[in-house]
């Protein structure tokens, strides 16, 4: 069973892994174990990811339609674009 310790040594590659190269959680299971024999459960990783604020990786609705209407805002009133 990995430790806390064991997790922080690895945050930035599952940070990497998860978030930036938008990978499964399945396939990032398997990538630090063949990669990084960093071995861990399914369950352990959804502790740590929700802990990091990494584990919803989907926008939520209302966030959604906040940053629209910001984007609509922007481009009616100061004529500018906004790259999201």
């Amino acid at each position: 069973m990995a430790s806390m310790r064991d997790f922080k040594r690895h945050r930035e590659t599952i940070k990497t892994l998860y978030l930036s190269e938008n990978r499964p959680l399945e396939q990032l299971i398997l990538i630090m174990e063949q990669r990084y024999h960093f071995r861990a459960t399914e369950a352990q990783y959804k502790k740590r990811l929700k802990e990091w604020g990494m584990f919803q990786k989907n926008i939520l609705k209302h966030k959604l339609l906040k940053l629209l209407g910001m984007i609509h805002k922007r481009r009616t009133i100061y004529n500018k674009d906004s790259f999201v």
